[in-house]
């Protein structure tokens, strides 16, 4: 303790005591030189300066004791102060040698020896001092620290590191409890003390810890030694807390377990794993409530939402802290990121405390409404913690499935698309075709499959958290069908739908083969139901080896030969086997065949339709691949003369079409079959004699629609087996003739070249014939020759090549009638059919006279047709004999023989002209009334 005082004060007091000698001594207390008297306080008296009335002196050591100091309490600076009697007025200020035991000598001044007082003292600091965490105190006297600024000047506030103590953990602390105030945490509150700085007297000591709870009133606990503290002298060895909320996982009121025991001055993973956990794929993840679905390890489905989705304005992402003030605050914080939305109904319950429900949030909702235009229009409303009060399609509808519910999504062109299987066996697979939210491979279900078995659920589900429910519609095709950026629109859901581009499910299919899609687009998503012609044409239109074998424009007819996917040819019936990344073949009614796949063209074998033949997919089959050209049978035989290179399905062609000198006829087989090559090939044996839309001129176009084929009743097969009957075939144009009447005669008439009578009717006359029956002669159609008889026909009009005339007593005896026009010829016998049809017929005729029934008429033989291009083809060939002369022999001017060489004929006017027979008669046109009893005579010659 400091010794100040005057020195004439002294010098009395020892004059004084020595007078006194005698007298007995009490002892003297030290507050009674340089303490207070009332109330006694041993303390010496801090001013300003050396103030004789109150003892006051320059210095602080009010602020470094207590009011309860005691001599041995001024020991720790003035070693022996306790003992010290009268004779320590010496005049000299003494310090211990090592100023409160400090671990470190620690003195005042620099310096452990006794110095002088003086008037004016020279005032320093101390080092090393034990009290002042071995740093370097202000100098004696200053004003006394104040709290909390006061606090640094030892150490540090917190403890920093270097002379203002060891670090440790207390910046991170600060951070969330910064100052003097926030040392309350953990240490005893000195601020609160009427002393705030007596603490320090008391070094030495532990460190008084009592680390606080803020849910509750149980201490928690702290494993390190509590007396290595002092930054230069310690070892400053930490140890851990336990029982802590801080370092808890935050769910509970009672029980504070952490996922890593805090050490102090070991940092924590920044990753959040410490305390409560971090999920998004660390070795920790947060397992409270529904953290795990929310902040997985992007596993199972699994999302990876950073924390600041549901913790706004507390996190910064997922491993940064935005506001402290809501992070270690003994509550629940929830508050949705605005990108989301909605509200949580519990924000701010305690931990540990009831939940809330999620009401509102973009996560939760259906996403747009049909058509695609605007926010969520419904919301689902999940428990915290409760997995049951919410699963797939709970938000949006789902695939149907799978635990998703009995919904299917059906807004855009979902419902469409969900009907289709995509080659899968579980409808949740389905998703994952246009929403492929992982990069495992693709799988046909979950279960029971090879992959399914290596990757487990994660074919489906690894992955969705990063795509799924993430504020944007992914549309990312899987590979299989398409390719990841197929979709055409932005992801940003409520702007509308878009179409896709390139995909194999909107392809012609034919990617299967090559492995490439072709270049397709799709409608706009939702812009309703397609046809097959908006894919892959109806049928498939490709070129044949480009991209790859196509015989579809020969096979029109689809539930034919995909009977599995089409029943009718028209609709989809069954489409797990349409889009399915396979060609599905399967024979409909009364069809049957096998089918092996090629990429390079399937082969069909035993195919009915062929004959029981086989078939390479594009390659091109000639009449005769199937059945033989023509079928062996005798009408077909008769009908058609040609090769397998000449006949083609469809076809209306006929002999003059392929040659002008042809040895048969050759009607090919659109003439009898339909001109539909989709009825080729059927399965049944389609006849067809009339379509309106025939050639014009062909012979098919000159049947009327009453033209038809009745089927017989025998059923017959031929040499490849197909089968066929033996009907009839009526109304047909090659089997027909014309017939010509005048109903009411023919009146007087002058024009005797030209003339036709008003009154004439051309009827036309089917012949009924029986396929594969007798063969016809030259009768079988028209007459032989064709001829008309009174009264029906009056002189022969329409028709000049035969005419009965009335017969009557003239004609006596045959008065039932006698043949005029060209068969009889002017009495000179019969005209042969060549004359007249030399390109038709090159043989004469045989003539049998007819007098039976009081008649007189001449009926020609058959003859054989020479050249098939000129019969039959629609025209009536008529080509001048220029090789046989027409003799005559006469009884006034004998043999006379008349050529046809200048003979013309007009089929437009149907005229003759030139023709040597008509003597002087230069044109004249058939069918023109003749009466060998008028003076038509002169029109050809005269007497």
């Amino acid at each position: 303790m400091f010794r100040l005082m005057s020195a004439p004060r002294f010098a009395c007091l020892i004059t004084f005591f020595s007078l006194l000698s005698a007298i007995p001594v009490f002892a003297i207390e030290c507050y009674q030189c340089h303490g207070g008297q009332t109330p006694q306080d041993y303390r010496p008296i801090d001013a300003g300066y050396r103030n004789i009335s109150t003892g006051g002196f320059q210095g602080s050591h009010r602020t470094h004791m207590a009011t309860t100091a005691v001599p041995v309490t001024c020991s720790r600076c003035h070693q022996g102060a306790a003992e010290y009697g009268p004779g320590h007025a010496n005049r000299l200020i003494e310090l211990a040698p090592n100023i409160n035991s400090s671990p470190l000598a620690a003195v005042y001044r620099n310096g452990s020896t006794a110095f002088p007082q003086r008037p004016v003292p020279r005032l320093g600091s101390c080092s090393n001092v034990n009290c002042h965490f071995e740093r370097e105190t202000k100098v004696w006297g200053v004003p006394p620290l104040t709290v909390p600024d006061g606090c640094k000047e030892c150490h540090g506030a917190p403890p920093g590191g270097g002379d203002s103590g060891a670090a440790g953990s207390h910046p991170q602390h600060d951070l969330y409890f910064p100052g003097a105030s926030g040392c309350v945490k953990c240490h005893t509150d000195h601020t609160k003390d009427a002393f705030p700085f007596n603490h320090a007297t008391s070094v030495g000591r532990g460190l008084l810890l009592g680390i606080q709870n803020p849910v509750s009133s149980v201490r928690s606990l702290y494993s390190g030694a509590l007396n290595d503290y002092l930054p230069k002298s310690s070892s400053n060895q930490f140890g851990s807390c336990s029982n802590v909320y801080c370092h808890s996982k935050g769910d509970s009121l009672t029980s504070y377990q952490p996922n890593v025991v805090p050490s102090w001055g070991i940092s924590l993973p920044g990753d959040c794993s410490g305390c409560h956990g971090n999920g998004h794929g660390t070795g920790t993840e947060i397992v409270s409530g529904s953290h795990t679905i929310h902040v997985g390890k992007d596993f199972y489905g699994q999302y990876v939402y950073q924390c600041s989705t549901c913790h706004f304005y507390t996190a910064a992402g997922s491993q940064a802290i935005a506001n402290r003030a809501n992070h270690v605050n003994s509550q629940v914080d929830v508050s949705l990121a605005p990108s989301f939305g909605g509200v949580y109904t519990a924000d701010g319950h305690a931990p540990g405390a009831p939940v809330g429900t999620c009401q509102n949030v973009y996560c939760h909702s259906n996403v747009q409404p049909d058509g695609g235009i605007g926010g969520p229009t419904a919301y689902n409303t999940p428990e915290w913690g409760d997995a049951g009060s919410i699963q797939c399609g709970g938000c949006h509808a789902g695939d149907g499935g799978h635990g998703h519910g009995g919904v299917k999504m059906a807004t855009g062109s979902h419902t469409r698309h969900l009907a289709y299987s995509f080659t899968t066996t579980t409808n949740t697979v389905k998703c994952m075709v246009c929403h492929k939210y992982t990069n495992q491979p693709f799988v046909t279900s979950c279960y029971g499959n090879p992959l399914a078995v290596e990757y487990g659920n994660t074919v489906c589900h690894w992955g969705t958290g990063e795509l799924h429910a993430n504020g944007k519609v992914n549309v990312r095709i899987e590979p299989t069908f398409g390719n990841m950026s197929a979709y055409q629109g932005s992801p940003e859901p409520g702007n509308g739908y878009a179409n896709c581009t390139n995909t194999y499910c909107h392809s012609n299919g034919t990617a299967i083969a090559t492995g490439v899609n072709t270049p397709s687009a799709t409608p706009n998503w939702g812009s309703g139901a397609i046809g097959c012609t908006s894919c892959h044409g109806y049928p498939p239109n490709y070129a044949n080896g480009t991209p790859k074998a196509n015989s579809h424009a020969r096979h029109s007819t689809c539930n034919l030969c995909h009977y599995g996917t089409t029943t009718n040819g028209v609709t989809i019936t069954n489409m797990a086997t349409h889009v399915n990344k396979a060609y599905d073949l399967a024979p409909g009614s009364g069809v049957s065949f096998s089918y092996t796949y090629a990429s390079t063209g399937g082969t069909c074998s035993s195919i009915s339709c062929h004959g029981g033949a086989s078939a390479v997919w594009g390659a091109t089959i000639q009449c005769g691949g199937c059945h033989e050209v023509p079928p062996a049978t005798p009408s077909h035989l008769k009908h058609f003369s040609g090769s397998g290179v000449e006949a083609a399905y469809g076809d209306v062609r006929i002999a003059q079409d392929f040659s002008a000198n042809a040895t048969g006829y050759l009607m090919n087989c659109g003439n009898c079959h339909p001109l539909d090559q989709a009825k080729h090939g059927n399965g049944a044996v389609d006849v067809e004699l009339f379509n309106a839309l025939a050639p014009a001129g062909s012979l098919k176009a000159r049947n009327p629609s009453a033209a038809a084929y009745s089927n017989g009743t025998t059923v017959h097969t031929d040499s490849r087996g197909f089968r066929y009957t033996n009907g009839t075939c009526s109304s047909v144009y090659c089997h027909s003739y014309n017939e010509w009447t005048t109903p009411g005669g023919v009146a007087n008439y002058t024009n005797y070249s030209t003339y036709l009578p008003p009154n004439l009717v051309e009827t036309r006359n089917y012949r009924p014939v029986t396929w594969n029956g007798s063969a016809l002669t030259c009768s079988g159609c028209h007459a032989n020759p064709p001829r008309t008889r009174y009264p029906d026909n009056d002189l022969g009009s329409g028709d000049s090549h035969s005419w009965i005339n009335a017969g009557g007593e003239y004609n006596a005896p045959y008065v039932n009638g006698v043949e005029e026009r060209h068969n009889a010829n002017m009495g000179y016998g019969p005209m042969s059919c060549r004359t007249c049809h030399y390109e038709t017929l090159r043989v004469a005729n045989t003539w049998t006279l007819y007098t039976s029934n009081s008649q007189y008429m001449w009926n020609a033989g058959d003859v054989p047709i020479s050249n098939y291009s000129k019969h039959v083809n629609g025209s009536g060939s008529v080509d001048f004999d220029r090789t046989d002369p027409v003799v005559y022999n006469t009884y006034w001017s004998g043999t006379v023989t008349m050529n046809l060489n200048s003979a013309q004929y007009d089929v437009s006017r149907k005229t003759c002209s030139n023709v040597s027979c008509h003597q002087d008669q230069k044109l004249i046109r058939w069918g023109v009334p003749y009466d060998s009893w008028t003076n038509q005579c002169y029109v050809c010659h005269s007497y």
